[in-house]
This record gives structure tokens, C-alpha cells and sequence, in this order.
């Protein structure tokens, strides 16, 4: 006997009830948990993230390209790239450490999957946005009426 599953084409297309209720799953619904999932865990595969949605691999693939136009490996990636980007912009954790975590083995695996996506190595990325980014130090006297915020110098 087969489990219910979360995500199949019978929960997305159910017709409304009498009263004109939709009581399945919307497509949101299932991209909102998809996604979630990915940012949670990083290394999972497609056969991972959709038992972890009592789901199978192909219910997930067929629903993401139908309510996306994209493949649910091409969402990861762009999670995964758009992370990474933001710990580089917006810390000062090496390209070692983002790649650590962002479940990469070894740190020249990620530099490669980065570069292949956004153009540029890790360190140029940085290097040619973050200077872009408006960082503030926050100055902080004893007495509360001296407190600044004022623009750092990269």
C-alpha cells in the first residue's frame, strides 16, 4: 500500500467543492516547502527533498516545471548561487568558508560551480560588488545623545 503523498496531481488540481472551496495545495504552497527545504539542507538530491515532501522525484519534477518553467535543479542552483552571493556581499567569511557553508566538499568545487554561474570567481564577485554595498560602523559613546552611525571605509 502506497503512502499519500503530499504533492500529487491529484492535491494540485482538485475542482472546488460545492461551495466553491479549494482545499488542495497550491502550486505556492509546494514551491514555498520545496524551496524551504533546499535552503535548509543544500546536499540533498531531488529523490531527498521530495521523500522529505512525501513525495517522488518525477511528482516534483513535473510539478515545478508546471507551475515554474523550471526544473527543481535549476531552482537549487539558483538558491545555492544566490546564498552564496549573499554571504560574500554581506560578511567576512572567506570563499572557503561560504563554500563549507554551502555544503561544498572542497572549496574549488564551489569556485567552479560560482563561476560557471554568475560569471565570476568568488573573490572578483565580491571584490566588484561589495564596495557597491553601503556598510555603516556604529559608534557608540558613553553618553547616548554622541551615538553615530556613520559610513566605513571598505
Amino acid at each position: 500500500m502506497k503512502a499519500k503523498t503530499l504533492i500529487t496531481f491529484d492535491d494540485v488540481w482538485q475542482p472546488p467543492d460545492a461551495e466553491g472551496r479549494q482545499l488542495k495545495k497550491s502550486g505556492n504552497e509546494i514551491m514555498d516547502k520545496y524551496l524551504s527545504l533546499v535552503r535548509a539542507n543544500y546536499t540533498a538530491n531531488l529523490g531527498e527533498y521530495a521523500g522529505m515532501m512525501r513525495g517522488t522525484a518525477t511528482e516534483l519534477k513535473v510539478l515545478t516545471n508546471y507551475f515554474t518553467g523550471q526544473s527543481p535543479q535549476k531552482w537549487r542552483e539558483d538558491i545555492l548561487l544566490h546564498d552564496a552571493k549573499w554571504y560574500l556581499l554581506h560578511t567576512d567569511m572567506h570563499v572557503h568558508e561560504v563554500a563549507a557553508k554551502m555544503n561544498f566538499a572542497v572549496h574549488q568545487g564551489f569556485t567552479l560551480f560560482f563561476k560557471r554561474k554568475a560569471g565570476l570567481s568568488p573573490k572578483a564577485y565580491r571584490a566588484m560588488y561589495r564596495e557597491k554595498i553601503p556598510t555603516y560602523r556604529i559608534v557608540i559613546h558613553e553618553d547616548p545623545s554622541m551615538h553615530a552611525t556613520t559610513p566605513r571605509k571598505a
